[in-house]
């Protein structure tokens, strides 16, 4: 049952997903059976519980004691696709590419522009 689960998430690309998804998709399965596989996967270290009822696949190739998961994609899981987005400071720690805001600061920052001041705080 356990591989059961990871097969029908992986294979729908799905890193995140709650206890309705797992009843859902295995709707003749006990609901209370279900949650207690999911509660041994988490100890096996093949889930990681991210939150009440929210879970994520731990990849085979990272160890579970050290495996932490893009926290844009544990933002996006933990808000389940409302229109929400990371902004300010927290925005540009969490890019991986140098952003048009990152650049903009940079541009105040050479110039010697006061704005870059305010925006530094």
């Amino acid at each position: 049952m356990k591989w059961e689960i990871i097969k029908k998430f992986s294979a729908k690309n799905k890193n995140c997903f709650c206890y309705k998804d797992v009843i859902a998709e295995f709707p003749d399965k006990d609901p209370s059976h279900l949650s207690k596989v999911l509660a041994s996967m988490v100890s096996m270290g093949m889930l990681m519980k991210l939150y009440r009822d929210l879970y994520c696949i731990i990849p085979l190739s990272a160890g579970p004691e050290t495996y932490s998961p893009d926290s844009r994609l544990v933002a996006r899981c933990i808000m389940k696709g409302k229109g929400y987005y990371i902004a300010y400071s927290s925005a540009i720690y969490h890019s991986r590419e140098r952003t048009d805001l990152q650049k903009l600061f940079d541009y105040l920052a050479r110039n010697g522009s006061h704005a870059a001041n305010i925006l530094a705080r």
